[in-house]
């Protein structure tokens, strides 16, 4: 009996298992794939997980038709950024943003009714087809959707249905068309359709990355000069003078132009009559050459920028390229950024962010030929030749000073205040050679300096914060903070803290 009562409740015990499983399963796994197997049934096209390969629309006034440029893999998916190329009316690159979104909007695109008309004799459902726009002489919009395996969907749109915000359709896969089932689909899929050539062609007016620029040349509303990259810094000309231009800065011009994209586009070509007249009707307000690495032809990029303004209401901005056929609409503010000043684009840093972080050795020289030298070992800086702890604060706070923008001012030769015998020489050594040398100096408050390694005979008025993180006394980095600062610091942190 004691054996039998115990098989009975291994049995029990395995059912209830069972059953629990089922529950769970029905409950959860099977209602979850029951729901997403609605919605896909709602769906006009299935397309998750599937590659696209071209893209059809077939408008009221004209067709367009776009290629997924890597058709390897499942680039040209919903949700991913993919490339396109625009290849008719003609071949041009098309612009991602809204194609990707074309391709988001489609994926879930869903039907809102339907319409059986399975059950109608033939002659009714060719007349229902006519009423609902739908024939083949009437029909004149779609949407087709070649994927990567060859299957072609295409969505045939008719008239605006009478019920709700929503246009008749009804679908042919691979040339077949299924006219039992005409859908109620939502009509704003329709402004698809009706976009200009503008809209889907790429805006982007230069097809060159920041990096690949050697050599510029800018003639604004400012006065004219150059730039030109030497060994990774560049130099910038005004005249025959020349200056140190900063890194950052020249960076942040040429990715303006590099990224500079069209509003619209006034004419797609520049050559044509409609284009010419506007010209001639606009003021030229800037001209930016560039010279690009491994350039196919020897002259320079052209952008030449106009400014339109027939009246006090009225301004526009156009521009145009030697290497591009339209006639550009851009943005007033994308001029404003390109229309540069040398005075702009010169260093009024002392060093760059990568030197402040990749500095080592630096030296300081004072007035009575004493120096100290501060090299970094194990992220640490030390004092050669003496054991007193350094403040490792105050020199990551001077480089920080350093390598921000901390020029205010340049003076030339005749504008340099004396006292330069009274001041600090600093220099900056990589692998035992002088990379960086600065002279820091101090009338009154002001504080002035000059490089030293530069060729041009000048010197910089500071920015007076500069004053309290520089070392004028050569204990100044073995110095312990001030207590009234690490009290605050304290303090800070306890009101941080509750």
């Amino acid at each position: 009996m004691e054996n039998v009562s115990w098989k009975n409740l291994l049995i029990l015990a395995l059912a209830l298992v069972f059953f629990s499983s089922f529950a769970y399963w029905y409950g959860n796994v099977k209602k979850n794939e029951d729901e997403k197997q609605l919605q896909n049934s709602e769906k006009i096209f299935l397309l998750e997980n599937e590659n696209i390969s071209s893209i059809e629309l077939k408008g009221p006034s004209e067709t367009y038709v776009f290629e997924c440029i890597k058709k390897e893999g499942n680039i040209c998916s919903p949700g991913n950024h993919a490339e396109w190329q625009l290849t008719k009316p003609f071949s041009v690159s098309a612009d991602r943003s809204n194609i990707n979104n074309l391709v988001s909007t489609l994926s879930h695109l869903k039907q809102a009714g339907i319409i059986d008309l399975s059950k109608d004799s033939p002659k009714k459902k060719k007349t229902l087809l006519k009423d609902y726009g739908l024939d083949p002489i009437s029909q004149t919009q779609s949407i087709s959707i070649e994927l990567n395996n060859k299957t072609n969907l295409t969505l045939l749109l008719g008239k605006r249905s009478v019920i709700g915000n929503n246009v008749l359709a009804i679908k042919e896969i691979n040339q077949k068309l299924k006219t039992n089932i005409v859908y109620q689909v939502p009509a704003h899929v329709l402004s698809h359709l009706s976009h200009k050539l503008s809209h889907w062609r790429d805006k982007k007016i230069f097809s060159i990355n920041s990096h690949e620029i050697l050599a510029f040349e800018v003639q604004g509303s400012k006065k004219p000069f150059s730039g030109k990259l030497n060994e990774n810094q560049w130099i910038l000309t005004q005249g025959k003078e020349q200056w140190p231009g900063d890194l950052e800065n020249v960076d942040s011009l040429l990715t303006a132009l590099s990224y500079l994209k069209a509003k619209d586009f006034f004419d797609f070509k520049k050559d044509h009559p409609k284009a010419k007249q506007r010209i001639k009707q606009s003021k030229k307000v800037l001209t930016f050459k560039i010279k690009i690495k491994k350039q196919k032809t020897k002259e320079d990029i052209t952008l030449e920028v106009f400014e339109y303004k027939p009246d006090s209401k009225i301004k526009k901005i156009y521009a145009r390229h030697s290497g591009a056929d339209p006639l550009f609409e851009i943005n007033p503010d994308d001029l404003s950024r390109l229309d540069a000043s040398l005075l702009s684009l010169r260093q009024t840093k002392f060093i760059t962010s990568m030197e402040r972080f990749g500095s080592k050795n630096i030296e300081f020289k004072y007035p009575d030929k004493n120096k100290i030298t501060l090299q970094k070992e194990e992220n640490l800086w030390k004092i050669t030749g003496e054991s007193k702890a350094v403040v490792q604060e105050k020199v990551n706070q001077l480089l920080s000073e350093l390598s921000g923008k901390r020029i205010q001012k340049f003076l030339t030769e005749k504008e340099t205040p004396k006292g330069q015998k009274n001041g600090i020489y600093v220099t900056l050594r990589e692998e035992g050679k002088e990379k960086r040398k600065f002279l820091f100096w101090k009338v009154g408050k002001e504080i002035y300096a000059k490089d030293l390694l530069s060729t041009r005979k000048e010197s910089f008025v500071l920015d007076s914060v500069l004053s309290k993180s520089f070392p004028w006394e050569k204990d100044y980095f073995t110095k312990p903070l001030p207590q009234e600062n690490t009290h605050k610091e304290h303090a800070g942190g306890h009101h941080h803290a509750h």
